[in-house]
Order: structure tokens, then sequence, then C-alpha cells
């Protein structure tokens, strides 16, 4: 839990206290902690061995989590609508971050949320040092403060220097600071405003007729209020807001109202802020009460056969409620199916006995019901068939103990029994097993990593076991960055192929991770049509499918061309598009559904197409809700489901088409991009009327007398429907 990260604290002391003042205040300026309105005990105190002097300024190092809490004549369950202001100077050095953290109340019930901790507007909120030396404010307004002492039953509010990573729990570098200042506007607000949805990560089906938004409205103040509730959903794309609905109130002290707000109208794909106001008395009052997005999920349930995503689902990392969520969200993107990793560990606990663990039975129950496909790895030794005392190398945590492949007779006996039983457990959903993950990186095989022999003595054994369940299992390898001959990832995919690897394993299963564009790395002699090629001289069918496990790129990653959600979205759909028009891939897989952490600036936590799935770290009352990418994605699906290729147009160096016939929609798709930079271009079909859809798959008829149409083409991919069985673009 997080409390024992914080440390255990005594009871509350006082350190330097200033005269009572409608302020509160932590200071570190005089070389020592001060406070005013706020109470310590030992754990802040110990901040007094962490100043430090930045600029001609003292200031406290903050390296872990620290928490504080008001005297209560300052702040003390608060109810009457008072707004407060804090304010933290800190110096930008270095590339640490820090979040606040309060005890607000709850967005639907009043009462405190996820355990009364919140972080001051969500993860926007998160401050990330960016070295440039200078002190700097952060100022964050809480209108939901409840401040009644709930964190951990004694504190109020605290600066987060540390948080979930996909490393664990972890801070991502310290933060100097000087003083933090709390202000605050009593009974600012006479009403208390609280929204919620009940639909998985705030997400509407943008078909459906009804969506609604209960709100609940309480009077905060001691009198009548009479005035109008003013509704109004704002993009985050464009920043324009795109509904309003007004709402006359006439509200009793105390008294509370639930309403219903449907914005069943809003058809548009985008991600909302909705902002609520209330008009009274010659004023006003607004606070944003969620955040929801609106998604082209197909109204039918086709699905696009080409395109997956990877989940964390297979272990024991979920219970099923998160689980179901997961699969929901897979649902609603149209994706045919995730890749997941059946962990052994986690599906034989005891020796003998075989048993899908919680998060692996959610797992196939939701994929059976959402009718979608499974990629299954098989992955992982188990301890109970491995001998003790076996030597890590340095730098891997006893944790990955049995991340190793099977070698000795007892484990490769226990692996046998392991993979016929699972794939028995789920041939109806899957005919594809992929063996391993990465077994190139010592991370994921410490024993064996360097060892062809090893790798193809597995893959022998585990096509065996596949055999005595399914002829029409079908067994990949798993290989990673191959792109580059100096690469692990490309020695080991060569060194297996070499030592007999094509014997057994019906096609290869690759992980194109790189830093170019898709274009680039795509051109025509690419490593991927090589290794293809090398298959089949080595023994492989003469036209291996190659199936891809995971792909796409992380918005953290520096490396990366593209630093936004937004920007590796269009990446996946740019290289999801070339390996279908070109016949490269039997599939496109995306790593991953969720932030595997929360920082935004940490590489392994920035792939998802939502955010992170811990019950610790909501979004306005739910788990997971949506990066721009995945609402990019779920038009994308949405579009090319049943599609096949049909040309390709090389326009110049930077502008590129590839067209397809739909079967679902009974027209041809184009899809249009640049390499680098919006290029204006032309487009002929002859026909007086188009269709254009943006990156979420919203829809806009054009017109044109003369068959021609000028259209802005950018990195982000847009798509043309209709008649263009004559189609030239230049």
């Amino acid at each position: 839990t997080l409390f024992m990260f914080v440390g255990l604290f005594g009871g509350f002391s006082h350190s330097i206290v200033y005269a009572a003042e409608p302020t509160a205040k932590i200071s570190f300026k005089s070389g020592s902690i001060a406070v005013q309105n706020i109470k310590t005990d030992s754990d802040n105190n110990a901040l007094n061995d962490e100043i430090v002097t930045k600029n001609g300024i003292k200031c406290a190092e903050f390296k872990k989590n620290y928490v504080f809490a008001f005297q209560n004549e300052f702040a003390n369950k608060n109810s009457d609508g008072t707004v407060y202001k804090i304010e933290v100077d800190y110096f930008d050095e270095g590339s640490g971050a820090f979040r606040l953290y309060y005890d607000a109340y709850d967005e639907v019930a009043g009462e405190g949320f996820q355990n009364q901790h919140r972080y001051a507007d969500f993860e926007d909120g998160t401050i990330y040092l960016g070295n440039t030396n200078i002190w700097k404010t952060a100022e964050f307004t809480l209108d939901d403060a409840y401040f009644g002492k709930r964190l951990w039953t004694y504190a109020d509010f605290g600066i987060f220097t540390r948080d979930f990573s996909s490393d664990g729990y972890v801070n991502i570098g310290s933060v100097p600071i000087s003083e933090i200042r709390v202000t605050k506007e009593t009974a600012k607000n006479p009403l208390k405003i609280t929204a919620y949805t009940n639909e998985v990560g705030n997400c509407f089906e943008w078909f459906e007729d009804k969506k609604s938004i209960p709100h609940r409205v309480e009077n905060q103040s001691k009198v009548t209020q009479s005035g109008e509730l003013v509704f109004n959903a704002v993009s985050k794309r464009t920043g324009e807001t795109v509904f309003t609905k007004k709402q006359s109130l006439v509200i009793e002290p105390g008294e509370v109202q639930n309403i219903d707000l449907d914005i069943g109208e809003l058809k548009t794909c985008d991600i909302y802020s909705l902002n609520v106001g209330f008009e009274y008395d010659n004023a006003a009052m607004q606070r944003k009460t969620l955040e929801f997005s609106v998604i082209k999920t197909d109204p039918n349930g086709v699905k696009d056969d080409f395109m997956y995503v990877v989940t964390h689902t297979g272990g024991t990392g979920y219970n099923t409620d998160s689980v179901n969520q997961q699969l929901q969200l897979v649902n609603m993107a149209n994706f045919r199916g995730i890749r997941t990793s059946f962990v052994w560990s986690a599906y034989e606990r005891t020796k003998g006995v075989r048993k899908l663990s919680e998060s692996q039975q959610a797992t196939v129950d939701g994929l059976r019901r959402y009718n979608l496909k499974l990629l299954c790895t098989l992955a992982y030794n188990n301890r109970l068939y491995m001998q003790d005392g076996l030597t890590l190398p340095s730098g891997l945590s006893e944790g990955k103990y049995n991340v190793c492949l099977p070698i000795t007779d007892d484990e490769l006996g226990g692996w046998s029994q392991y993979v016929e039983s699972i794939s028995r457990e789920v041939r109806d959903i899957t005919d594809v097993y992929m063996l391993w993950n990465e077994p190139a990186d010592i991370s994921f095989d410490w024993r064996t990593y360097n060892d062809a022999a090893a790798y193809v003595n597995l893959a022998k054994v585990t096509k065996e076991a596949l055999s005595k369940v399914s002829k029409r299992a079908i067994l990949t390898n798993d290989e990673t960055d191959y792109w580059w001959t100096n690469h692990l990832g490309y020695k080991h995919l060569k060194n297996v192929i070499d030592a007999g690897l094509p014997q057994y394993a019906d096609a290869l299963t690759l992980h194109p991770y790189c830093f170019d564009k898709p274009e680039v790395i795509l051109a025509d002699g690419n490593r991927q049509e090589w290794f293809r090629d090398y298959w089949k001289q080595n023994g492989g069918s003469d036209r291996a499918d190659v199936w891809i496990a995971e792909a796409g790129g992380a918005y953290g990653e520096t490396r990366f061309p593209y630093n936004t959600s937004r920007g590796v979205g269009a990446y996946n759909i740019r290289f999801a598009t070339m390996c279908r028009a070109k016949g490269l891939t039997k599939n496109y897989c995306i790593y991953i559904l969720t932030d595997t952490g929360t920082f935004s600036t940490v590489r392994e936590d920035t792939f998802g197409l939502v955010r992170y799935a811990s019950e610790n770290y909501t979004q306005y009352g739910k788990l997971m809700t949506p990066h721009e990418q995945y609402l990019m994605i779920a038009a994308y699906n949405y579009l090319m489901a049943k599609t096949t290729p049909s040309d390709v147009y090389d326009v110049d160096a930077n502008t590129k088409a590839y067209k397809f016939k739909s079967d679902k929609l009974k027209k041809d798709i184009a899809v249009l991009n640049t390499v680098d930079e919006e290029e204006k271009v032309n487009v002929y079909t002859g026909k007086h009327t188009l269709d254009l859809y943006d990156e979420y798959g919203n829809a806009t008829t054009l017109y044109s007398d003369s068959g021609y149409y000028n259209l802005t083409v950018s990195e982000i991919p847009s798509y043309i429907v209709g008649d263009l069985e004559t189609f030239e673009i230049q």
C-alpha cells in the first residue's frame, strides 16, 4: 500500500509556529522547517536534514512522499464551498516530478474519493522538472477539498515525489521545495456539484442515442439558491464548446438534487471536458466535473481481423472486474483480440494442480463473451520444478528466478504438461501459440539467452505437446529489435533459425520496435522481409506468416519520433497500414492497452492506449480512461475492418496513400498521410461527393462539381471513403 512508502507517523508535534492567520504555510527559507496553521511530526521534521541552497534560497530536498495536516481552525471537514489554493515554490533542477495528493470529497457520494485520496487535476496536475535551473511556482486550485484528516487517518494533503511506475513504487528524481502556501476563499461556491458515468473508462459509444451523466447537486450554503445550471462539453482536441444545455434550479439549504444529463445528441468522437456552471444573483461558479470520451465502436460488433492489442491479464495481477473492464475496452475499440502470456507459474501454483488463476479465468471468459481471439504466449519457468540455489546474474532480483527457459528433464516435463493443459483450456479461442517473450533479453531468460539450441529444444517439446491437443495449432517464436545486425534480437533470431527452429515453429513472431518512422523502416528490402526469406532458406515454409506480437512506441521515449499519444497513434496506424497494404505481416498487435505506470516521462509507463489500471489511480472516478491514441485506433479498426488491399501510391517522398476495398462499407477506402510535414494534395475521383474521415472517425461529406478535391494531408492519417475506382493523387 501507499502507507508503507510514506512511513509510520507518530503523534503530531509543533515546530516554529506563526500567529494564526487565514493562510497556512510550510517554509524552509530560514534553514529549517517553519509552519503556520500546519501540524508537523517527526517525519516532516526530518526534512531539516535535507536543507540545501539553490540560487541563494534555502529549501528542502523532497526525496520521498510527505503528508501534512492543517490545524482544525484553518481547515476541517470542509462543507461550505470553501476553495483552497496551494502554491509550491520549487527549484526546476533535474528530471524529478511531484504531485499534490489530498483529502477530497467523493465525485459521487460526497464523502471521500478512492479512500479519500485524490491527485490535484489528476495526472494533468503532475509537475515535471525541466532542468531549467530557475525557481518556479506551481499552483493548484481545489474546489472539492474536504480536509477531514482521512489520509491514513491523520493527514489532509501531501507532496508526492514517489508513485506507481513500471519499475514499482519509485521517485524519478528529488524535488527542491522552499515553501508551500495555502490560501482559501471561504464559502466561495454555494453548490457542490459532482458527476459520474456508468461507462467503463467514461467511454460512450458514438451511436448510442442515450448517454447518461448523472449529477449530484448539494446546496452547501445557508440560503435558498435560485439560478441556472449550464452544462458545457468542451473538445479536448479543438478547445471548442460543442454541447450546451441549460436548466433552471431552485434548491433549499442542505438539499440534494440528482440531475440526469443526457448527451445522446453528441455523436462526434472526441475526448471532452464537462464543465458545469451555476449562474445566480449576478454571480457565477463553474467547475470541471468530468472528462469523458465518445468513441467509434462498430454498432454491429464487426472487428478488424488484422488488429490486436497486448494486455497483461494472463498472470495473477488483476482481479475479475479489472480484466472485464480491459476486455470491454478492447471490444469497444473493434480489435480482433489480444495477446497475453498465460504464465505457467500462475496456472500451476501447486505442483500437479493446473488451474487458471482468477485473472486467467476472467480473461478466457471475457474473450468468449466479446467474441475476441487470443494470441497465447507460453512463458516462463516454474519454481516448483526448478532446483533451489541457482545464482542469478548481477542486477536481477529474486523475482526473476523463474524467468528462464526450462532446460532440465524435470523442467521440460512440467513444461510439456503445462503446454498441453493450457492449450486445452484455450483451444476454442486461439490457434496461435507464441513461445516465450523476447528470449534474447537476459531479463527474460537469464540462463540461456545466448544458447540457440536450448530455445530450439524447447520449441520441439512445445510443438509435441500442442500436437496432442490440436492439429491446427500454430507455434511461433518471439523476437524483438531485429532491424540492426549488431542487436541481440537480430543475433538471437538468426542463431535459432540456423539451429533448426523452422523444423518445429510454423511461423515467425516479431516485435518490430524502432526509433524511425514506418515509411523508413518498412522500405522495400527491409529486415523483416529478409528474415522471412532467411526462414524459407533454412527449412521454413515458402510463404511463412509473420505475426507481430507487440509493436508501437512510447510517448515518454525521447528517441521515439513522436512524443504525444496522438503522435504514437499515428505511428501505429501508419505501420499497420503499410504491413497490411504490402502483405508484410499476418497482423499488427499494439503494445499495450493500459499504461504500466503513471509518469509521462518514463518510457515503460507510456505505451498505453488508456491510463493505468491500478485501483489507486483513477481519473474522474474511473480506471483506464482513454488517451488520444485509443480513439484513433478505435476509428482505424472501425474503418479498416473487412478490407483487402488494392493499391499503394507513393505520391512523392513525403506523401503516401494506400487504397483498400471495404466489404463492410461496400466502398473503397484510401488512407492518406505524410512522412514529415503537412502537405496540400489534389485528389481526382471523378465523383461529385466524397466522405472524409478524421483520425477519430468523424465523417465530413465533401462536394465537387469537377471530381477534384483539394485536401490537406499530415502525419496524422486521414481517410477518404467512396467510389474510388478512379483515384489519382498528386
